[in-house]
């Protein structure tokens, strides 16, 4: 198997050039928005076209003097500096930093998965239960999430193995390559294992996240300023979680378009009221309820239900673990394993059509 990158990006010569040039384009509003870190910090894409500039928003923290502004980038700063010149094919490549202090990194070949639209995982019910379908494009779609859920299984075994702990995940830190292969960035939550977040560096900021669940199996007390690889596994599980309920496609209906409208309150755990509609401002006590009584959802086996549930309760011991199961549930599939690559006879980009869905704001 020849190198991952297999069409190499050359580093930037002159940092100072590359500063002035993105802030005269910021100037002139030229340059592409192609992320956002939980509009805490966004990525540019660069006139050469290769790498997206991480930069803060101007506009959004007029209210956030309890946070440095800066906070995001010295979370990344801190991360990529603890990997050093380690690299894994599973994280977006650091390039540099500015003089300026912005973050390079490089830029990937589709873009990142919270403003794509994937096909839908069509499911059908047997006797009492919800099964996924057997159906072509279902397998391959499967197939595309065991995938997936390696890739980002290996990615935190990696930084696990230096020390970092991302402390959450989304789709909001999941970038693709032209191949459909995931890359992760965006820690703007991680702690590093020895460097302890200081006051002084990120004030009240330091983490961020977007779901009304919360992992509750560390110690409340250390939570903010420890990390652990059970808790790392708990959101990479409700990732998971989320592709296999389809919501990256033209059916996910879970996001309110407005606070009037009613919300279906949807969290990979499961009881009396879920089902009901509710205004977003009552619902954020039910999952931290339902939670506690351990009422976490079973999906079948082929979505990985027993794995994601094992993550959720903390019963692995260790990462591979975790990455041995899906293992054993794609290849009785028939689906060709190695490491965390699925095969499916074909390209990837032969099967899936992804588009983009909206600009970012």
């Amino acid at each position: 198997m020849g190198s991952f990158f297999s069409r190499s990006m050359q580093p930037l010569k002159d940092p100072e050039k590359l500063s002035q040039g993105y802030l005269d384009n910021l100037t002139h509003g030229t340059l592409e928005r192609y992320a956002d870190f939980w509009e805490k910090a966004y990525g540019e894409t660069h006139p050469d076209g290769q790498h997206i500039i991480i930069d803060v928003g101007q506009d959004h923290y007029g209210g956030f003097a309890r946070e440095p502004i800066d906070w995001p980038l010295k979370k990344l700063r801190k991360m990529y500096g603890r990997l050093g010149e380690d690299e894994c094919k599973r994280i977006v490549r650091f390039a540099g930093i500015h003089l300026d202090g912005l973050i390079l990194v490089e830029r990937l070949g589709v873009a990142p998965l919270r403003y794509l639209t994937l096909p839908t995982l069509e499911v059908q019910q047997k006797e009492d239960i919800t099964i996924a379908a057997h159906s072509e494009e279902t397998n391959f779609l499967l197939a595309l999430y065991y995938r997936w859920a390696l890739q980002a299984l290996s990615e935190l075994r990696f930084l696990h193995s230096h020390g970092v702990y991302i402390k959450f995940m989304s789709s909001q830190n999941v970038w693709l390559r032209s191949d459909y292969s995931l890359a992760i960035t965006g820690f703007i939550s991680a702690i590093v294992e020895g460097d302890p977040d200081k006051e002084e560096d990120y004030g009240e900021g330091g983490w961020v996240g977007d779901e009304y669940i919360e992992c509750d199996l560390i110690d409340e007390r250390n939570a903010a300023s420890t990390g652990s690889f059970q808790e790392d596994l708990f959101f990479w599980a409700v990732f998971v979680w989320r592709l296999m309920t389809h919501e990256h496609s033209n059916e996910a209906n879970w996001e309110p378009q407005s606070l009037d409208e009613p919300y279906d309150c949807v969290d990979p755990v499961q009881g009396e009221g879920l089902e009901s509609r509710m205004s977003p401002c009552d619902i954020s006590y039910l999952p931290a309820e339902f939670q506690q009584r351990r009422l976490y959802q079973q999906l079948d086996e082929r979505r990985l239900g027993d794995i994601l549930v094992k993550s959720w309760t903390g019963s692995y011991k260790n990462i591979d673990e975790a990455i041995e199961d899906i293992q054993q549930i794609a290849r009785g599939q028939g689906l060709a394993v190695e490491g965390d690559e699925v095969g499916i006879g074909k390209t990837w980009e032969d099967v899936f059509e992804v588009v983009r869905t909206g600009e970012l704001y």
